[in-house]
This record gives C-alpha cells, structure tokens and sequence, in this order.
C-alpha cells in the first residue's frame, strides 16, 4: 500500500509542475507582451482593450512565425543564417508576398542607379508628359550623391 501511496503522490506532484511550468510558461515569451499590446492598439479599428489571452496567443503566434522563418532561410545556407539568405528565401515563397517589401533583395548603388536609369528613361520613352518639378531633381542628385558616397566606402573595404 505504502508505494501506491507514493505513486500517487508522485503523478499529483508531476500534475502540480506542469500546471505551475504552463502558467510561468504564459509569462515565458521572448517578445515582450506590452510592446506587442501598444503595436495592436496603435490600430484604429481595435477600439476595444484587448485581453490578455489574445495578446499572448498574438505573441506566441509570432514567435512561431520567427522561428518558421529564420529555420527555413537557414536551410538555404547552411553555414549562418543572413539578411541574404532571409530575403531570398522570402522572395522565393509565394505564400510570403506580404514580406517582399519589408525584406528586399540587397542591391548595390550601381543595381539601384541602373534601375532608376531605366525607369526614367521608360518614362520619357512613352512619351507622356511627365515634367518633374526642380525640387524633385535635386532630391534625386541629392540622393544620387549619397548613394555613390555610400559606394566608394564599400570598393574601400
């Protein structure tokens, strides 16, 4: 009898610490809760305050995504995960289209120049009336100007 008192002891205890690891397991995210909370409702259509519950699962949802995300971009290059590989794997996957302008393609200033070349000269060669305002040219020199800064420092290193 003494040890089917033990048992039961035992799984009771076991019961009591996976009730008290699921509750500190609530507090255990790696994002930060309230942060997530501001994020949610800086919305304007969530008017309501938004429960605990749903403010964890949103976190705990997200982590998920983060995790998915970065093991699969590392899959493309085994050797580190990096912003390249990450961009690439996003670019590849259909189902990730949401992404594509938050992580691009990394390009160099002379890719960007060439396609704001392009662009332009698709633009006059459609022969619409499309007249820039002298304010517009000079943010674009002025851009310009720091894009090929930013380019002479990287044929530097």
């Amino acid at each position: 009898m003494a040890t089917e008192d033990t048992k039961t002891a035992d799984t009771s205890d076991d019961k009591r610490q996976s009730l008290g690891n699921s509750k500190s397991r609530y507090l255990d995210n790696i994002l930060p809760m309230a942060r997530i909370k501001k994020i949610m409702k800086m919305d304007p259509n969530i008017t309501d305050n938004i429960a605990n519950e749903a403010n964890y699962m949103i976190c705990t949802a997200t982590e998920y995504f983060i995790r998915y995300l970065s093991r699969e971009a590392y899959n493309l290059d085994k050797k580190a995960l990096s912003y390249q590989s990450l961009a690439q794997y996003v670019q590849d996957e259909e189902k990730l289209d949401f992404l594509h302008q938050i992580i691009p393609n990394k390009i160099t200033v002379r890719q960007y120049k060439k396609i704001l070349k392009e662009n332009k000269d698709k633009v006059f060669d459609s022969g619409s009336d499309v007249s820039s305002s002298s304010e517009e040219e000079a943010e674009e020199e002025q851009e310009d100007e720091e894009m090929s800064g930013e380019e002479e420092s990287e044929d530097e290193k």
